[in-house]
């Protein structure tokens, strides 16, 4: 009798990056017996015995790499375009005051006249010419050779020019301080015709020099519903007080906005 035992043990294993994972494990036994006999009286027992065991394993290593990119773009335009157009038309007329400068009548040096031409005065009010660089003046009247004086009384003049509500008037003119006479207070007025008062001042002895002439520009907008209505100047000193006041070159200068006034 003989026995053959054989015994084989494979092992494999690898190593892959794979995203799977396998495992196989495969057994083969194999048995073969053959007996003769002969008249020899011979026996002959074989017996094999084979025996495999074969391991496979597999093993994968699984990698797994996530990327993630996330890309915001924002994208963001404004555009406005804003325009304003403003149109608007002022007109400026100035109006003709007669007699402005005083000229008429002309008087000699140091003489008066209590006629004013153009000009409606009443009490102590004319012309006048004074001495310039003497004890009147220390400078020469700002127009022509003559003034207009106040000594306690008045002067007007309806100016050739009309004006509505909303429009803006301008009164200029020069005052004068004389010398050897106290500063009697000017006051003035921008009326319409039923004597309602659109412009008013005054100029007091502290806002003119001794000896000098100061320019002065006053303005005003017109309210209340005027409609085409022409302007009075006016110009007085109070009778009550002592002094006088001069006054040269008297300018109206009406700016309208281009508005039709409300009926």
């Amino acid at each position: 009798t003989s026995t053959s035992t054989s015994s084989s043990t494979s092992t494999s294993t690898s190593t892959s990056t794979s995203t799977s994972t396998s495992s196989s494990t495969s057994t083969s036994t194999s048995t073969s017996t053959s007996t003769s006999t002969t008249t020899s009286t011979s026996t002959s027992t074989s017996t094999s015995t084979s025996s495999s065991t074969s391991t496979s394993t597999t093993t994968s290593t699984s990698t797994s790499s996530t990327s993630s990119t996330s890309t915001t773009t924002s994208t963001s335009t404004s555009s406005s375009t804003s325009t304003s157009t403003s149109s608007s038309t002022s007109t400026s007329t100035s109006a003709p005051v007669s007699n402005s400068a005083f000229e008429m009548p002309a008087v000699d040096v140091g003489d008066f006249s209590l006629d004013v031409v153009g000009w409606e005065t009443e009490g102590n009010a004319g012309v006048f010419h004074p001495n310039v660089d003497d004890a009147q003046y220390l400078e020469a009247v700002p127009e022509g050779n003559q003034i207009l004086f106040l000594r306690g009384g008045s002067a007007k003049q309806d100016a050739d020019v009309f004006a509505n509500e909303g429009d803006t008037v301008h009164l200029s003119f020069f005052v004068g301080r004389r010398l050897d006479s106290p500063f009697n207070t000017l006051y003035f007025t921008i009326s319409s015709p039923s004597g309602r008062g659109l412009l008013s001042g005054n100029v007091t002895d502290d806002q003119v020099g001794t000896g000098l002439f100061e320019f002065f520009t006053f303005s005003g907008t017109i309210s209340g519903r005027v409609t085409a209505s022409y302007l009075q100047i006016h110009f007085w000193t109070s009778s009550s007080l002592p002094g006088q006041a001069n006054i040269d070159l008297v300018s109206l200068v009406v700016e309208s906005d281009g508005i039709d006034p409300i009926p």
